[in-house]
């Protein structure tokens, strides 16, 4: 009898302990470890949305340069307001750089070779623009020239900082 009673005391009290870890852990460690993966959740969007502004934005400068390329190139288009849309396309790449800056420090160093490789792109525009009239055939080659591999250089920059934010998608 008195092993039964020992027995159904040891049964209640571990029957006690159970329903309290089980309350414990549904009360406090169940919401902790949700709240913390829906933190990481909410990070992951976060970053994607970054990236994806970021991706919007370079191909938007892209078009900018390659209109303003094509418009500087074209001999009919002589009404054309190149310091203007050159602002433009620098105040458009500031986004990246404080987007980048902020939330994606590990491509800043591929952010800094985009931003060289385009200011030398929309250099060499400017300068094929300011210089092709008047100028002899042989320097008006040169611009020419100069514009084709600040484009290329240009370019090669650009792939890597949309292939480097492919990668970054989680």
């Amino acid at each position: 009898m008195l092993a039964q009673n020992t027995a159904l005391i040891l049964a209640a009290v571990i029957g006690a302990g159970a329903s309290i870890l089980t309350n414990l852990i549904s009360g406090f460690v169940l919401p902790y470890v949700t709240r913390r993966f829906n933190k990481k959740d909410e990070d992951i969007k976060k970053t994607n949305a970054v990236i994806e502004q970021v991706f919007q934005t370079l191909l938007s400068i892209d078009a900018l340069c390659l209109d303003l390329a094509y418009d500087v190139r074209n001999p009919s288009n002589r009404n054309i307001d190149s310091i203007g849309r050159i602002k433009e396309i620098s105040f458009t790449s500031q986004k990246i750089t404080m987007l980048i800056r902020l939330y994606l420090g590990n491509l800043k160093k591929d952010m800094e070779e985009y931003r060289t490789n385009l200011g030398k792109y929309w250099n060499a525009i400017g300068a094929l623009d300011a210089g092709k009239n008047g100028k002899p055939q042989q320097q008006a080659g040169i611009l020419y020239e100069n514009l084709a591999k600040a484009e290329s250089a240009y370019q090669t920059s650009l792939e890597n900082m949309l292939g480097k934010l492919e990668q970054s998608v989680k």
